[in-house]
């Protein structure tokens, strides 16, 4: 059998190599807008209808380990429109670069926001920052 041995090494080591790359796909642009859209003070804002997210945008992605666990560090920029007055309470202070003005104007052309949303691998997928599992 020509190259039985070395063969059958090879597809052994093929099978694992393609083993260890399984499982769930890498968080995209649906599952960061999903989390964004349920991180406070937007969600407040969204369901509240004070604004509307115009735009969400996935700009680049990192995998990395930390204390041994999977992570996933999604760059994002989205798009924000202000329909109705929002108090400066409601929206200063949050993480996003630039920040969000510290109060909000209807009418107001849209507001470009960019940032990082973190995502840790668990066994049933990846956990966002909303504490939900995407797949």
């Amino acid at each position: 059998m020509p190259g039985g041995r070395s063969a059958w090494v090879r597809w052994a080591m093929t099978g694992l190599l393609l083993a260890s790359c399984s499982g769930p796909p890498l968080p995209d642009g649906e599952a960061g807008r999903a989390v964004l859209t349920r991180l406070a003070p937007w969600k407040d804002l969204l369901d509240g209808g004070l604004v509307v997210l115009e735009g969400f945008e996935k700009r680049d992605g990192q995998r990395g380990r930390l204390f041994g666990v999977d992570t996933y560090s999604l760059e994002y920029v989205a798009r924000l429109r202000y329909v109705a007055p929002v108090p400066a309470s409601r929206l200063c202070g949050f993480p996003a670069s630039p920040p969000p003005p510290c109060s909000g104007q209807p009418g107001a052309r849209a507001q470009t926001l960019s940032g990082v949303l973190l995502f840790e691998r668990t066994e049933r997928g990846w956990r966002g920052e909303d504490g939900i599992v995407y797949r």
